[in-house]
């Protein structure tokens, strides 16, 4: 009995062991990153950073899909929707597993279950600037800019209710400087 076991065994590895050897490896195929924002922007320019270096380093070609639009959320959307090959990632900034299901009422995605962390590659912070023909050098100046110069005075973000618009509207709220968001599909326009 004991030798019928040991034979039926080996003849099992027998078997196997060759279509565990036969895999193809990996990549054998371009690497996609898709990025929920606009060409141009910063986190487009992170992924083609990341992807020339991945690139390089496996010898495989990558491409990056960018699918900005409705807070982010397509490209959310488009990642959760992704199949699950290994050859696909998803390259976000905090509002798309944050910030919309905290606003929004419905998400094309469960963050907590749709998407799986695999690394932690940058800080990005934000910047309040404005043309150098506009006559201030600080904020108290440019909300009595605003305030001289109601409903003449805009700014852009990203989008509706993301990162890049929220921070600004609160300001806009507290000092009432009456400033008219502009809100873009990706950061490059801004």
């Amino acid at each position: 009995m004991k030798l019928l076991k040991l034979l039926l065994s080996t003849l099992m590895i027998a078997v196997v062991a060759p279509c565990a050897l036969a895999q193809t490896p990996w990549p054998s195929k371009p690497i996609r990153f898709l990025v929920p924002y606009g060409a141009g922007g910063a986190t487009d320019q992170l992924a083609r950073v990341i992807g020339d270096a991945i690139s390089k380093d496996l010898g495989q070609a990558d491409v990056i899909e960018n699918k900005p639009g409705t807070s982010v959320m397509i490209g959310g959307a488009a990642c959760k929707s992704a199949v699950p090959d290994g050859y696909t990632f998803c390259l976000f900034i905090h509002d798309v597993v944050t910030l919309n299901p905290a606003v929004f009422k419905k998400v094309p995605y469960k963050p907590e279950t749709d998407f799986v962390p695999v690394a932690y590659v940058a800080e990005v912070g934000s910047v309040l600037a404005v043309p150098g023909s506009l006559p201030v050098t600080n904020i108290q100046e440019l909300v009595t800019y605003a305030k001289a110069h109601p409903a003449t005075t805009n700014w852009a973000s990203y989008g509706n209710d993301t990162s890049s618009h929220l921070p600004l509207e609160l300001l806009d709220s507290r000092l009432g400087a009456s400033i008219t968001h502009m809100p873009y599909q990706t950061s490059r326009r801004c």
